[in-house]
C-alpha cells in the first residue's frame, strides 16, 4: 500500500512539473517577467478547486442521468464551507484542500447497469478533458491569443485551469488504490478496470452501498429502527457482504449497543471479507472503538493493540486517528489522546464524525478537571449532531446528567458514578 502511494505521488509530481511548462513557455514568449511564479501558483493552488469540482460534478450529474443513486459529493476535508442537499444528494465543499469523492449506489434490478456505471465513472475525466479542449478552442479564436496584452492577466488564470484540467483527467485514470485521510481511495481508472474484469462484483458492491446509504439516511433522520431494518434487508440479500456486516456493527455502536457491536466485529476477524484491501485494519479500528465506548478496563489492552495497529497501517486516516485518541483517553493519556482527537475533528467533514470527536475532547477536559472547556466542547458536539452515545457519555463525565440515567451498552451500563477508567 505504501509502495503504491509513493508511486502515485511521484507520478503526480512529474505530471505537475510537465504540465506547468506550457504555461511558462507562453508567458515567457509574451514577455511576462513573473511567468514561473504565476503558472505554478495558479496551477497548483487556485485552479485545482474548480477543476476538481467539475470532475466530481461530472460523476454526480452522469449518475443521476444514468438512473443511479448519487449519495454524496464532497470536495476537500475538514469543516464544510458549503453543505447542502439536493434531491437526496449531499453536496459539501470543505475548508481544507484535498481530494474529491462522489459516492454512488445502484438501485436493485437496474437494466444495463454495467454500462451505466462505467459511463458514470468515465464522466469525471471526460468533464476535465472537455474543459481542456474548450479552453484550447477559445484560445484559437481571434483576440484570445497571448499576443493580446489586453487579455494577459486573465489568460494566465484560464490557461492554468486548462492544463490542470488535463492533469486531473490523466491522473484520475491511473489505476490505483490507496489509503487516504478519508479512507480507502480508488481511482477512476481502477474502477473502470475492475468493472471490465469483474462486472458482477462491481454491481454487487454498488448494490451493497445502496443498502448502506438508504440505511444511513434513515439513521441520520433519527429513524434507527428503519435503519436497522434496511441494513438487515441488505444482509438477507447479500449474507456474505463484509461491507454490510461491518456497517451493521457500526449501527450497533451508534445505537449504544457496544457489546453487540464488538461481538459482530470479532466474528469478522479471520473471515473471507478480512482479505479485502485494508479490511483487517478497519475491523481492528472498530473493535478498538467499541472497547473504548464500553469503558471496561479488561478490554483496554485489546483496544490499545487494535487501535495502534490500525493507525500504524494508515497514519493519515482520520477515523483511525479519532479512535486512537479515544483509546488513549481511556488509558489515561489525556494530552496525547486530545491531540489526535483535535486533528480528527479538524479534518472530518461528516457532522456525525465531527460531533463524536468533539464529545471525546469534552471528556478529556472533564477528566482534566477543566469543566468550562469541557462544556464548551460538549456544546460544539451538540451543534454538529444533537444526539449520540459519545454526547451522552460526555454529559455524564461533566455531571450534566442524573446519575440514574444510563448509557446502554448491551451487557454493561455506564453511569455517572461508575468507576472511571484510569
Amino acid at each position: 500500500m505504501k509502495k503504491h502511494y509513493l508511486i502515485y505521488q511521484v507520478l503526480t509530481a512529474l505530471l505537475v512539473i510537465a504540465l506547468t511548462v506550457p504555461i511558462g513557455v507562453h508567458q515567457r514568449q509574451a514577455g511576462s517577467s513573473i511567468w514561473l511564479t504565476l503558472n505554478v501558483f495558479f496551477a497548483l493552488f487556485v485552479m485545482g478547486w474548480p477543476a476538481l469540482i467539475i470532475h466530481e460534478l461530472g460523476h454526480a450529474l452522469a449518475a443521476r442521468a444514468a438512473g443511479l443513486k448519487a449519495v454524496a459529493m464532497t470536495i476537500g476535508i475538514g469543516r464544510p464551507l458549503l453543505n447542502f442537499r439536493v434531491d437526496g444528494t449531499r453536496f459539501a465543499i470543505c475548508i481544507r484542500r484535498g481530494m474529491g469523492r462522489t459516492l454512488v449506489a445502484t438501485p436493485p434490478a437496474l437494466p444495463h447497469a454495467v454500462a451505466r456505471v462505467l459511463l458514470m465513472i468515465a464522466a469525471g475525466p471526460l468533464a476535465n478533458l472537455g474543459c481542456f479542449l474548450t479552453v484550447g478552442w477559445l484560445f484559437s479564436l481571434p483576440g484570445w491569443g497571448f499576443a493580446s496584452p489586453r487579455w494577459m492577466s486573465g489568460l494566465v488564470v484560464i490557461e492554468a485551469f486548462q492544463w490542470v484540467s488535463l492533469y486531473m483527467a490523466i491522473i484520475s485514470l491511473i489505476p490505483i488504490r490507496l489509503s487516504s485521510p478519508i479512507g480507502i481511495t480508488y481511482s477512476d481508472g481502477y474502477h473502470i478496470l475492475s468493472g471490465l474484469r469483474k462486472p458482477q462484483r462491481m454491481l454487487q458492491r454498488l448494490a451493497e452501498v445502496y443498502h448502506v446509504s438508504t440505511s444511513y439516511e434513515s439513521f441520520r433522520t433519527g429513524n434507527t429502527e428503519e435503519a436497522e431494518r434496511q441494513c438487515e434487508q441488505g444482509l438477507a440479500e447479500y449474507p456474505d457482504s463484509f461491507l454490510l456486516k461491518q456497517y451493521r456493527a457500526v449501527i450497533s455502536i451508534q445505537m449504544g449497543h457496544f457489546a453487540d457491536a464488538r461481538e459482530r466485529l470479532l466474528k469478522l476477524v479471520g473471515s473471507d471479507g478480512e482479505r479485502e484491501f485494508f479490511a483487517a485494519s478497519i475491523i481492528k479500528n472498530n473493535i478498538a472503538y467499541a472497547d473504548a465506548m464500553l469503558g471496561d478496563p479488561a478490554l483496554f489492552d485489546e483496544a490499545d493493540r487494535c487501535s495502534r495497529e490500525a493507525l500504524d497501517d494508515a497514519p493519515k486516516m482520520i477515523a483511525f486517528q479519532g479512535t486512537r485518541g479515544a483509546v488513549l483517553l481511556q488509558l489515561g493519556q489525556l494530552e496525547a489522546g486530545r491531540r489526535l482527537l483535535l486533528r480528527a475533528y479538524k479534518q472530518h467533514s461528516e457532522p456525525m464524525a465531527r460531533s463524536s470527536s468533539a464529545a471525546w475532547i469534552a471528556i478529556s477536559y472533564a477528566r482534566d478537571r477543566d469543566l468550562a472547556e469541557g462544556r464548551r466542547w460538549l456544546e460544539i458536539a451538540r451543534r454538529e449532531c444533537s444526539t449520540g452515545p459519545e454526547i451522552t457519555l460526555a454529559a455524564r463525565e461533566l455531571g450534566e446528567c442524573n446519575s440514574r440515567d444510563s448509557l446502554t451498552t448491551g451487557t454493561r451500563i455506564l453511569r455517572a458514578d461508575s468507576p472511571r477508567p484510569a
